[in-house]
């Protein structure tokens, strides 16, 4: 198993483009927001005709 930590992370290769975060359920949002706090320029999208969830049989 590898283990990242934020030294391992070179932000320049995405600093100067703007990043798409599209989809990812409710952890989208979170990565979108760490991006951003980084000092990415992002932008977030959603699926236009999202999928009812389905519920679990009791």
């Amino acid at each position: 198993m590898n283990i990242y930590y934020d030294k391992d992370a070179d932000l320049s290769i995405i600093q100067g483009l703007k990043v798409a975060i599209v989809g990812y359920g409710s952890q989208g949002h979170a990565h979108a927001n760490n991006l951003k706090e980084s000092g990415v320029d992002i932008t977030g999208g959603r699926d236009r005709f999202p999928r009812p969830r389905r519920r679990k049989p009791a």
